[in-house]
């Protein structure tokens, strides 16, 4: 059944059917009537808008469904056209108009069924009504239910440290590193708080000094990305590719390069660090290619638009680019090492595995568009998610975050499957590695929950599996599946 809108339901509450009140009504039922029709003008959704009339006009089922017909009978002899004129002009005021609008979507959006098929006659719509695209937004998120997030409860994991203790001495160490000149990043750091980061990232871990080395880490690539984005911004690839290329050269022999920047001579200390941890022989490949992987084919490929901008970057680059851009994949390295989830590098290297660090880097990256899409929505920033399905299918809001928690919910089942798969073949070691991989995942999406990064009119809540989501068409969550399908990976060496 369908959840009445306060917004509506303020306009429309009173059971008047006085001749403006009745005006208004026909109006909002034929709204209801134009999109619950095909392309061939044959009814296909047409119970809603019997449902409006019984609950605006105040009359019984018979005399709702009769009307209905009678308003789908003018529809065919009018047209679809003149119908939609016809709306706009009994609905002279913004508040008549954006209010059907609602129940023009809702006849869609009916049973909580978000996304849709027929965006465009939404859109069609919304141009009649006179309204513009920043309302059509606002009123397709004016639904005060949060979004549910899947995160199984075989994902999660109390944290085993104790709290309280590192974010004192990553602010001293960051201040003889030079890194909190700027009075703001001492601000910026407080705020981040990334003993929480790193205890609920890395639960199994125990070890104080690991997680405040992981916290170092953590705010040493948040500062460097700062700097690099200084030249992604203004389009400098090559200036941005330039100063990212010493880092690379970092892993294989962690020590500085002459006149290299000096927050590359801080990553080079925390990487021997890092070493000095492991005893994987195999870190130093796996932490370069990770890298490689994270700069070169993620954030540095992602805003290499062609020439003719970002009109012609589709879903096939945003799902090429997004998994390596979320960084999440160099956390499954750290926990490897501080969590005590050595994989053995004939696992490591085995392309299933390999496809499920894909999964699980894109699932990350895909929750963090969720939270960040009202920060880069001025920007359209295809490299978003939900941005870029908004793009692609031309959705509202609220059917571009109902398409991206869809495809998060997808990943997270894909991930699970892709383990259960191979854990016969991988043993204990590789259980151990899914474990981590999966507490990674849930840890970061818990952090950026309660962090005080993200401002949006939707709200997004972790999900064990019994919050139910809005739907969108099985066709069209056939057609997510096979873009989540992990292409043949690069090795660490390409870019």
């Amino acid at each position: 059944m369908y959840r009445k809108r306060p917004a509506l339901s303020a306009l429309t509450a009173a059971p008047s059917v006085e001749e403006r009140e009745r005006r208004v009504a026909l109006a909002f039922i034929d709204a209801a009537c134009l999109l619950g029709v095909d392309g061939r003008g044959e009814p296909t959704e047409v119970h809603f808008a019997e449902d409006m009339a019984v609950w605006l006009l105040a009359i019984d089922w018979a005399a709702a469904s009769s009307l209905v017909r009678e308003r789908l009978q003018h529809l065919t002899t009018a047209g679809k056209d003149a119908v939609r004129a016809s709306i706009a002009d009994r609905l002279p005021t913004t508040a008549e108009r954006e209010a059907a609008y609602l129940v023009a979507s809702a006849a869609i959006y009916r049973d909580d069924h978000f996304a849709h098929r027929q965006a465009q006659a939404l859109v069609d719509l919304a141009g009649i009504l006179g309204l513009d695209r920043d309302s059509v937004d606002r009123l397709s998120t004016n639904d005060p239910r949060p979004l549910g997030a899947l995160y199984p409860l075989h994902w999660r994991l109390d944290p085993a440290s104790e709290a309280g203790t590192i974010n004192d001495p990553l602010e001293k160490w960051a201040e003889r590193e030079g890194l909190l000149a700027d009075p703001r990043a001492v601000v910026a750091l407080r705020a981040l708080d990334l003993e929480s980061f790193q205890r609920l990232t890395f639960p199994r871990c125990a070890d104080m000094s690991a997680l405040l080395w992981a916290a170092k880490y953590t705010l040493w690539l948040y500062l460097f990305d700062d700097v690099v984005e200084t030249h992604t911004v203004p389009g400098d690839l090559a200036g941005a590719r330039a100063f990212v290329a010493p880092c690379l050269a970092v892993p294989a022999d962690p020590r500085p390069p002459a006149g290299a920047h000096p927050m590359i001579g801080t990553f080079a200390a925390l990487t021997r660090e890092l070493y000095e941890r492991s005893r994987d022989p195999d870190l130093p490949a796996k932490w370069e290619g990770a890298h490689r992987r994270y700069w070169m084919l993620g954030i540095l490929s992602e805003v290499a638009t062609s020439e003719e901008g970002n009109e012609t970057v589709g879903l096939g680059h945003h799902f090429h680019t997004r998994p390596w851009a979320s960084g999440v994949e160099i956390y499954f390295d750290i926990g490897e090492v501080i969590c005590d989830a050595f994989l053995p590098s004939k696992l490591f290297a085995d392309p299933e595995v390999r496809d499920i660090r894909y999964v699980g880097a894109l699932l990350g990256g895909v929750f963090n568009d969720l939270l960040s899409f009202e920060k880069e929505k001025p920007f359209d920033n295809l490299a978003n998610t939900a941005l870029a399905l908004r793009r692609e299918f031309q959705l509202d809001d609220r059917g571009a975050l109902t398409y991206a928690i869809v495809l998060h919910d997808e990943l997270v089942r894909d991930c699970d499957r892709r383990i259960d798969r191979f854990l016969a073949r991988g043993g204990a070691a590789f259980a151990t590695y899914a474990d981590m991989v999966r507490q990674a995942l849930h840890g970061v999406a818990a952090w950026q929950l309660q962090s005080r990064r993200y401002v949006n009119r939707h709200r997004v809540v972790l999900s064990d599996g019994k919050y139910r989501n809005p739907d969108i068409d099985a066709d069209r969550v056939e057609m997510l599946r096979r873009l989540i399908v992990p292409p043949h990976l690069v090795q660490d060496g390409a870019v």
